[in-house]
């Protein structure tokens, strides 16, 4: 008799990377708002938060995860535009 080794599985877990790590996630991000005025960046922002926000969904996560993992997010791309525009907007001297 041969068993069945697929009876007793436990469902898969998601371990997500997190979204306010994803340098190059951030780095875009920040840059394409920054190319942006304020309406068209409150757009873009928009449309990236939903198709992030669907891509976890998709994947299983609790909505409780994926808005935490906006905020984390939304503060990464915010630190990087700060720093951004502060040496930007520096003229080099210390």
């Amino acid at each position: 008799m041969q068993l069945d080794l697929f009876t007793h599985r436990k469902p898969a877990t998601v371990h997500a990377f997190p979204l306010d790590r994803r340098r190059k996630l951030v780095n875009d991000a920040a840059e394409a708002l920054n190319a942006k005025s304020y309406s068209q960046g409150k757009a873009h922002w928009t449309r990236l938060v939903n198709r992030i926000r669907k891509e976890m969904l998709a994947s299983g996560l609790s909505v409780q995860m994926i808005e935490s993992e906006i905020a984390a997010f939304a503060d990464a791309v915010s630190r990087e535009l700060n720093i951004s525009q502060h040496y930007r907007g520096s003229d080099g001297a210390a």
